[in-house]
């Protein structure tokens, strides 16, 4: 069974708040906290990482705010899932186990395959689903 952390469970449906706001201007964290029901002080935990890893940018200050590094077309759920997890290469060590360890890359790439879709396609994913899903 596939096991993502809540990093990664608050993460993407935090990048999509911004993928919707794309071009609207910079977003505050504690709006999308209190839009989709997270902990203000873990999510920008999770943005520090996203912005260290270049699919968010973050200004601070009075009107300061977080944004999408790159157009939401341009930027995919795998991304997200890569920065919060930790990239590929990050699969335990398997001693003697090379099998083992192809079968696990194996399930790495078709992992990647299915996450492989644009933030800009989830956003209209979760626009036709009626908004939002605001409960983790």
């Amino acid at each position: 069974m596939l096991h993502l952390t809540s990093k990664t469970l608050y993460g993407l449906p935090a990048v999509l708040d911004l993928a919707r706001q794309h071009g609207g201007g910079l977003v505050q964290a504690r709006a999308i906290a209190e839009r989709r029901h997270m902990p203000l002080k873990y999510l920008e935990q999770i943005f520090g990482a996203l912005v260290k890893a270049g699919v968010v940018r973050s200004v601070r200050g009075v009107g300061g705010g977080y944004e999408l590094a790159r157009p939401a077309t341009q930027l995919t759920a795998w991304e997200v899932v890569e920065a919060l997890e930790g990239g590929a290469g990050q699969l335990p060590k398997l001693a003697g186990a090379g099998v083992l360890r192809e079968l696990l890359w194996e399930a790495e790439r078709q992992l990647a395959r299915v996450f492989n879709v644009t933030l800009a396609d989830l956003a209209e994913r979760e626009d036709s689903a009626g908004g939002a899903m605001y409960h983790i």
